[in-house]
């Protein structure tokens, strides 16, 4: 029979073998790659156009999160005092013409004074406490750390709970009084408990030192 095995065969009409066994196109380089073992690189939708295809056994990269060299305690306050805090262990004290953000370890790391636009005098948030900042905390180095704001106030209490006893740390900002101020009470709740005081001023956004030689203050 002439020409019977025409797709597989590759003959002519005179029965005899042509030099291109197979048809151009992309059928025939599939069905060559397909004959060879080879897996086609790209796959075809229904609507003709190509898509490229992952090869198999390859996986996704993930991005590892950054460790915080922070360490915590399991209340979540720094044990590195003189570290910052993550931006969500602050809370925001304020009088309508400047504010301050008073961290869980009862730390005041940052305040623009004694305007929103003002020079910040604590700057802790964006070093150590060299550029200054005030803090409020038991002596105790693992407390237990509670706070809220009481109701319908900017009035930030702060809990610390140790093996000793129970102290708060009252901060609020009261407006309305012509020049801007910053509360901190301390109340014990419980038992007895030593508190320590770190108070640093650090004027022009840390860059001056009150007192010093260089200082602008």
């Amino acid at each position: 029979m002439i020409g019977s095995r025409r797709a597989g065969g590759g003959s002519s009409r005179d029965g005899r073998r042509s030099n291109n066994p197979r048809p151009h196109g992309d059928l025939g380089a599939r069905e060559h790659d397909d004959r060879n073992g080879a897996r086609p690189t790209t796959s075809v939708a229904s609507s003709g156009a190509r898509r490229p295809t992952l090869p198999r056994g390859r996986r996704r990269l993930r991005h590892k999160q950054p460790q915080i060299a922070l360490t915590r305690s399991a209340a979540g306050t720094a044990v590195h005092a003189d570290l910052p805090l993550a931006i969500e262990d602050y809370a925001l004290i304020g009088d309508c013409t400047s504010a301050a953000l008073v961290g869980r370890n009862g730390s005041i790391d940052w305040l623009c004074w004694p305007r929103f636009d003002s020079s910040a005098c604590f700057t802790a948030l964006l070093g150590t406490s060299d550029h200054g900042r005030w803090r409020i905390h038991p002596a105790d180095p693992a407390p237990h750390v509670s706070r809220a704001y009481r109701d319908g106030t900017m009035v930030l209490e702060t809990v610390f709970s140790t093996k000793e006893g129970r102290v708060a740390v009252i901060d609020f900002m009261p407006p309305g009084h012509g020049n801007s101020s910053v509360v901190r009470l301390v109340e014990g709740r419980a038992g007895k408990v030593t508190v320590r005081l770190h108070l640093k001023l650090r004027f022009d956004y840390g860059s001056s030192v009150p007192g010093s030689p260089g200082s602008k203050t």
